[in-house]
């Protein structure tokens, strides 16, 4: 709706700025219409012409004659009329003198525009129909019509010539929408959606010749294959298969429900699949075994997995676009005890987002940022499937890059996405990583980022830099607590004195799902549970809690029939939408150190930081997040209570 208001007021104001244009052409015509309207010629003591009007034996005007480009003299009859360049559009000479509009001229122009105005109306409800389909912005396109309409209406009427302005703004409506048809129709060519979104009726006519396979949720499938004929062999091979549209229906609710992965578990009786969705998974309802074979022959086929083999592991690739988007997509299958486990993953480029946006808050985002920016070893960790990498590279863009020289070392086969001035320096093998080190460490890097740390004589090497060379060096490993990512790490010092004097911040976090601001509901709790989580009683009386159906004796009406709950159109009925990060973090002082050398256990390093109040904790974290309303109670304790 608003792209069409945009529209409407762009056509608005095209026409009013024509409308100010005409006027301002019939004022500058009637003010030179006058019959009796003398001009003439004369040359000044400075050499340069000077043009005087005389009416009725009055002098009116006089002012020099700087080019014959600001004003042209033509002779009519006994008469001279001085006329602009910029009203030669309208105004012709007269035998009797003075000037008219030339209405012809006049009306060229104002069919013309009439004309735009229809085509980018058109343009404007087409684009808004399809452009979720087609990929086009409907706002750009009315930009791109308006401003190139007004430079040829500028143009129409600034050009002393009007058989050069007049055809400048011809092409100026003509040109946007030739542009955009052969853009659509590209489009439309490239979509089987798009096709049917325009054209229903036509397919309806179609549809007792369609295939049962193009049946179901209409989607284009991209399959694996090195070649365009492989792929369509791959396409057809899963079209055979009886389970095609029971395959593009899963496919439909992994991407409606914005699932990280879909998995399908087979047995000898059934097949069960379920949705991977921030965090947390959910059961989709089990096929028999015959129907959910049927479904598995199409993806394989279409990943250029083998569908007979069932036990050896196999991994291939596609991807899909329908009415909801995009979508690359990397299929795994192997041979389970039970029977075989199927995966396929949502292949998503995501940006890289800083600490804070990651959800530290700034308190203890602004004291770690501090660490890294300083000498010593700083680390951060994370249980499986929390975010760690997310939150290594969010690091990495959020420390000093410009004024640093950084490096990230790491083994071949890891893959590290590029951060703006970290140059990755690779090592073969974690037998000849340490020689490498040595080696690397010859160029004076400021800081070093290390993903994963191949040896203890590494480990040493990395100590030995931070204490005498003066670097940073940022360390990632997977770990449930700040204490356990620090005796990790710990273990693997060969020298941990020198780790110990180096080391000087850890964090670890969790991710918690974030309730969806769309159905979320809010309940009174008591002050005491307020006060429990950090929180003002005589502020804060409620907090948030996912949307639930209400019991099952008010979802009928008062005549016994059921009411109907829709889901939710932003979450789907989860209740939840997307995840985001709860962190503690340990600075390490001497008491921790001590700890570490006496005592090197998770008890003892958590009692040693709460006593010297070296740590903040996650669970403060998570308690404020659910005093500002983002998460609820109930995800803060499932997640916080997993070990």
């Amino acid at each position: 709706m608003s792209r069409r208001l945009f529209s409407r007021a762009s056509k608005h104001i095209v026409l009013s700025l024509l409308s100010v244009a005409i006027i301002g052409w019939l004022a500058c015509a009637n003010a030179n219409a006058d019959v009796g309207v003398n001009t003439n010629v004369d040359v000044g003591d400075s050499g340069i012409p000077e043009v005087t009007q005389v009416v009725s034996s009055h002098v009116v005007q006089s002012a020099p004659i700087e080019s014959a480009q600001h004003c042209l003299v033509a002779s009519v009859g006994v008469h001279s009329v001085l006329v602009r360049p910029t009203s030669m559009l309208f105004v012709a000479a007269k035998a009797t003198g003075g000037g008219y509009f030339s209405w012809w001229k006049l009306l060229l122009i104002v069919v013309t525009y009439l004309v735009w105005v229809k085509s980018a109306d058109w343009v404007n409800q087409d684009v808004v129909k399809i452009e979720k389909e087609a990929e086009l912005n409907a706002v750009t396109w009315n930009v791109v019509g308006v401003l190139v309409m007004l430079a040829g209406f500028f143009a129409a009427i600034s050009i002393p010539m009007f058989w050069i302005g007049y055809p400048l703004m011809l092409i100026a409506t003509l040109a946007p929408l030739l542009f955009y048809w052969i853009v659509r129709k590209g489009k439309l060519k490239e979509s089987q959606v798009l096709r049917r979104k325009l054209n229903p009726k036509k397919y309806e006519n179609e549809s007792s010749e369609q295939l049962t396979q193009d049946l179901g949720v209409a989607m284009s499938i991209n399959a694996a294959g090195e070649s365009d004929s492989d792929r369509k062999a791959a396409l057809i091979k899963a079209r055979r298969s009886s389970g095609f549209v029971d395959f593009k229906e899963l496919l439909h609710q992994g991407m409606l429900k914005r699932a990280d992965l879909i998995q399908i578990d087979y047995t000898q009786t059934q097949a069960a699949p379920r949705l991977f969705v921030d965090g947390t998974w959910h059961a989709l309802p089990n096929m028999d075994r015959a129907k959910g074979d049927a479904l598995l022959f199409s993806l394989k086929s279409v990943a250029g997995l083998d569908p007979e083999e069932r036990r050896k592991k196999q991994a291939g690739d596609f991807s899909l676009k329908s009415e909801i988007g995009k979508a690359n997509l990397h299929v795994t299958s192997k041979g389970v005890k039970a029977g075989e486990r199927v995966r396929v993953t949502y292949v998503q480029s995501k940006d890289i987002l800083t600490l804070p946006n990651l959800g530290m808050f700034p308190s203890m985002a602004k004291s770690f940022v501090g660490g890294l920016n300083r000498p010593g070893i700083c680390i951060v960790s994370a249980p499986p499937t929390h975010g760690l990498t997310a939150t290594w590279q969010g690091m990495l863009v959020t420390v000093d890059r410009l004024t640093r020289d950084c490096i990230v070392a790491m083994d071949d086969q890891e893959t590290e996405s590029s951060i703006e001035n970290i140059t990755p320096k690779e090592f073969g093998s974690d037998d000849t990583a340490a020689a490498f080190l040595k080696k690397t460490l010859n160029a004076q890097p400021d800081a070093i980022a290390v993903p994963r740390v191949p040896s203890p004589e590494f480990m040493d090497l990395l100590s030995l830099e931070a204490n005498s060379q003066q670097r940073s060096v940022w360390m990632r490993v997977q770990a449930f607590s700040a204490s356990e990512a620090l005796l990790k790490t710990y273990a693997l010092a060969g020298n941990r004195g020198d780790f110990r004097e180096a080391v000087k911040y850890v964090t670890c976090q969790r991710l918690v799902r974030r309730l969806c601001d769309h159905c979320k509901t809010e309940v009174p709790v008591p002050p005491k549970t307020i006060q429990k989580l950090g929180g003002d009683p005589s502020k804060i009386k409620t907090l948030s809690k996912q949307w639930q159906l209400p019991p099952p004796e008010q979802r009928v009406d008062e005549n016994g029939n059921p009411i109907e709950f829709p889901p939710c159109g932003v979450c789907g009925g989860i209740g939840y939408i997307g995840r985001i990060g709860v962190f503690e973090m340990i600075k390490v002082n001497d008491a921790i150190r001590a700890a570490l050398k006496k005592t090197p256990k998770v008890a003892a390093i958590e009692a040693a930081a709460k006593e010297s109040k070296a740590k903040k904790t996650m669970q403060s974290s998570a308690y404020q997040l659910v005093l500002m309303g983002v998460t609820s109670i109930q995800e803060v304790q499932n997640v916080l209570n997993k070990k």
